[in-house]
């Protein structure tokens, strides 16, 4: 059989137009791509909430290798506050950002907003952020005798 109709749109189309699924006995999935794709939309639309933490799921484990609950004892073992500065306020968009060495990908701890965006614009090395400090070491003093 090289064409199957979609239930949906009624239209029998070649089994090139239906996706993978090794769940069905023909290996594809019931609706052709364009009636899946409309059927995806309507659910991600009708659960926003659940899309959304399939998509925090996905980016944890594609990005970083580590689950929602992995990141949640993270946090928790911090105290609920970067890494970095301590703070419990995340800033951004309301999460802590999971930081993370760009050579090994091995995963450091979870920063706010402001310390992820200082240490990453300071190169992400010592030699950076040690002379950003050298810097304001040096004139921390001259604003209180000025």
């Amino acid at each position: 059989m090289s064409t199957k109709p979609c239930p949906d749109c009624g239209e029998v189309k070649p089994l090139s137009e239906f996706g993978n699924d090794k769940r069905n006995k023909d290996g594809k999935r019931v609706y052709c791509k364009p009636c899946n794709n409309a059927h995806a939309a309507a659910w991600r639309e009708a659960n926003p909430d659940k899309e959304a933490e399939s998509q925090r799921r996905t980016n944890l484990k594609r990005y970083y290798g580590i689950t929602p609950e992995q990141y949640d004892e993270m946090l928790e073992e911090q105290g609920g506050r970067c890494a970095c500065c301590g703070t419990d306020n995340p800033g951004g968009k309301g999460r802590f950002h999971v930081d993370h060495c760009h050579d090994s990908n091995e995963v450091r701890g979870l920063l706010c907003n402001d310390c992820n965006v200082g240490i990453g614009r300071l190169g992400d090395n010592v030699d950076g952020i040690w002379n950003a400090m050298l810097y304001l070491v040096k004139y921390e003093h001259k604003e209180l005798t000025s």
